[in-house]
């Protein structure tokens, strides 16, 4: 049985490469006006890689791109991986899925720090959901991700920490409104809003900030020919270490990359949908939709793409929209509702962040 699974990689990779060399053939402005050929060199390269590539593994669909870089890629349910080779003879490296992040608040019941979502169930297929662990030492709650749960288990996940618009405290059951958790307050017949304002430079919350901004689950796909497995994860140190990276990696190229027009640099307009993301998150410019991670993806590939490409600039659009903190994660399906999905600018109290977006 192996050596028949064998022979079949070889003969799929062998119609691999016959793909990748008709590349070649390929003239400037193939794919419209700016498109670029891909080199030999690049050609190459991605034959040299599929070869070295262990016959235990599924092999690749090829691609190119527009910028006439040359590409190999894996895709599974929500995973993707992606090897480019440039004509330069650099290679980039893009992996994709989900990681679940969250709003938190402090209780006013407590005075623990309280992670916000209307569910705590991540996959109901597989049975997985998130308990909160209370937590004196750290003023808060741990995050436990709990997978094949049992009935009880998965059943108090579906009640979430926030209901019907109002906050609810899991030791005392108390339930608060979001304006006063906010600070909202009444001044002469008129609502003063109470968050802080974002500033250009702010990526992230302040440390006294109302709102918070938590990683709490990790979840990837790993296949092996027809077999995967999904796996979900707890977060750990080495996770929270990645996070700070992410953030200094973006920090040292956020002014450039703004300047540049990489990332979002406008102020957010007034308006009747837009004016809501400054009263209930207090961000005040396009950037602040995205949370670092994001903004680093988005940067690295728009800093890589052939901006001459018309479809270039569709193509990070569609990503946007894909992989914001607006977007959601319906458990149910366990795929990304795009921020447009419909044409309200709703804020989420969780929401699924990916590495490297599919383009």
């Amino acid at each position: 049985m192996t050596q028949y699974l064998k022979y079949l990689t070889r003969v799929g990779r062998g119609t691999i490469e016959e793909e990748l060399k008709s590349y070649l053939r390929l003239e400037e402005g193939w794919d419209g006006v700016g498109s670029v050929a891909p080199s030999e060199h690049a050609v190459k390269n991605a034959i040299s890689f599929l070869h070295r590539f262990p016959d235990t593994i599924v092999g690749p669909t090829p691609m190119v791109a527009a910028d006439g870089e040359v590409c190999l890629y894996w895709r599974h349910k929500g995973a993707y991986v992606e090897i480019a080779f440039a004509a330069d003879g650099m290679m980039f490296g893009y992996g994709r899925d989900l990681n679940g992040n969250c709003v938190e608040a402090r209780c006013p019941a407590t005075g623990l720090m309280l992670p916000l979502a209307p569910s705590w169930i991540i996959s109901e297929k597989y049975r997985v959901c998130a308990v909160l662990k209370r937590n004196d030492a750290r003023q808060g709650y741990d995050i436990e991700i709990v997978t094949g749960a049992d009935k009880d288990t998965f059943e108090n996940a579906k009640k979430g920490t926030v209901q019907n618009g109002r906050l609810v405290c899991p030791e005392t059951g108390e339930t608060f409104s979001i304006s006063s958790i906010r600070g909202d307050r009444r001044v002469g017949g008129e609502t003063v809003y109470g968050l802080r304002l974002w500033e250009n430079e702010d990526l992230v919350p302040r440390p006294d900030d109302v709102f918070q901004e938590r990683l709490y689950c990790v979840r990837w796909v790993e296949t092996l020919w027809n077999k995967t497995r999904r796996h979900y994860r707890s977060v750990d140190e080495d996770d929270l270490r990645r996070e700070k990276k992410v953030l200094g990696l973006l920090k040292e190229r956020f002014s450039e990359w703004q300047e540049k027009g990489f990332i979002p640099s406008r102020a957010i307009e007034p308006g009747a949908e837009t004016s809501r993301l400054q009263k209930e998150r207090g961000w005040t410019h396009w950037h602040h939709l995205f949370n670092p991670r994001q903004l680093l993806a988005h940067g690295e590939l728009f800093s890589r793409l052939n901006k001459n490409v018309p479809a270039n600039l569709i193509r990070l659009g569609n990503v946007a929209d894909f992989n914001s903190k607006l977007t959601r994660y319906p458990a149910t399906r366990e795929t990304i509702n795009n921020t447009f999905s419909n044409q309200a600018l709703n804020t989420v109290y969780n929401f699924p962040v990916q590495g490297i977006p599919t383009m």
